[in-house]
Parts: structure tokens; sequence; C-alpha cells
């Protein structure tokens, strides 16, 4: 996974591998649950992580507390990045053929000239190129497919073309899409949710992490 051997492995920092992880890991520690066996449990986060010789991965990561120990459950996660463009109104306008895959469509030409909310309805659209901003230009969305099935997505909203150049105000969307993620969800014994990967829920309930803790898991 990270291009070393276990004996090199043995001894070195956490943060060698994943940038910032401690900072990241004690803020996930501090949400975990204490269950009744006195043992902690966290359910998965996707983090970044660097093999051997400075190649970035991307990581699905799960705590588990015993005493005074961490013990760490990794999984790799691939990620699927396509392009897609579309005018001020909405209106897309070309789009690469794994975009048309990944929402269903077998030609690329079919997405022509529908709408961008037809495929993320909570796309924040610019008013103006100028009002790209940092929250514009890097959004959360969710996808809709042709059939109707939902996925979490983030996408970078570009502008490249001056005033002068395209009168129509048009833009680039990179969308990148987590192709596998493994889910963890801790139950109460009378079937509550305590515990919950954040991606997994949005990908798989439509919900926040947030929004399904203390829930009763039967409903889902």
């Amino acid at each position: 996974m990270f291009g070393y051997s276990s004996l090199e492995l043995i001894g070195m920092s956490l943060s060698m591998l994943i940038p910032a992880s401690s900072h990241r890991i004690s803020e996930t520690l501090e949400e975990e649950l204490i269950e009744a066996d006195g043992i902690s449990r966290v359910p998965g986060e996707v983090v970044e992580a660097v093999r051997n010789g400075g190649e970035m991965i991307v990581l699905c990561l799960w705590i588990r507390r015993v005493k005074n120990q961490c013990l760490l459950f990794l999984d790799t996660v691939q990620i699927i990045t396509t392009v897609l463009s579309f005018q001020q109104d909405g209106r897309i306008v070309s789009c690469d053929p794994s975009c048309a895959q990944l929402y269903g469509y077998m030609d690329p030409e079919e997405l022509l000239g529908q709408h961008i909310t037809d495929l993320m309805p909570t796309i924040h659209i610019p008013r103006h190129r100028k009002e790209l901003s940092q929250s514009i230009q890097q959004q959360r969305v969710v996808g809709v497919t042709r059939n109707g099935a939902t996925f979490p997505l983030s996408l970078t909203l570009i502008n490249d073309f001056p005033d002068e150049v395209s009168p129509v105000e048009e833009y680039y969307a990179s969308l990148s899409v987590l192709s596998s993620i493994n889910g963890l969800i801790t139950l109460s014994p009378d079937g509550n949710i305590q515990g919950i990967n954040g991606t997994f829920s949005r990908s798989l309930f439509g919900y926040d992490r947030t929004q399904l803790l203390g829930k009763v898991s039967c409903w889902y």
C-alpha cells in the first residue's frame, strides 16, 4: 500500500504517511463513542496519504482504540476524475465520455443541451465569472444519474475565457468521484445508529453523518 517493507514502517511516524494525521485523528477521536466493553470505535474517514516516492493516494481510515493503543484499518479508495462545460444559463455544451458514463449515458451528445442542475441539483452557478470565490470554485454536491441514483462528488469550477475571447460566459467543471468506498455502521443494542462513515452515509443513504446519528437503523 505505502511501498515500504514492514521493517521500514516499524517506528515510522504516522505523519510521514498521512499528512497532518495527528490533528485529523485527534479530531476524530474526540467524536468517538466508548462502548460498553471499553473499546472505542471510529467509523471511516477519507484521507490523503503519501506513498514511498511521494505519490499521493486516497485511503479510507478506521480507528479503533483499546486502552492506550490505537489500531488503524486502512483501505484504498479509487477516484474518478472527469470534465464537462456549461454556459452561465446552466446549459451543458460539452462533456467527455467518462462523464456521460458516470451519469448512465452511452453517448456524451445525450447530455448536450441539458441543464447542469439535472445532473447536480445543488450546484451553485456563478452569476458572473468575476464571482468565482473559493466557496464557489470548490463545491461538494450530489450527482443524480439517469435512473435517479444519487452519489456525492466534488467539483472545481474554472473559467479560462477572457471577455474579449468569449462573450458568452462558459465554465469548465472538473468532477471528482470516489469510485469505491467502504462503510462501517455501529449500532446500539436497541438498533440506534451510534457511528457511521460520513462519505458512506451520503453515498448510500443521501444523508450527512450528523443526520443519521441516533436514528433507528430499520428506518433506512
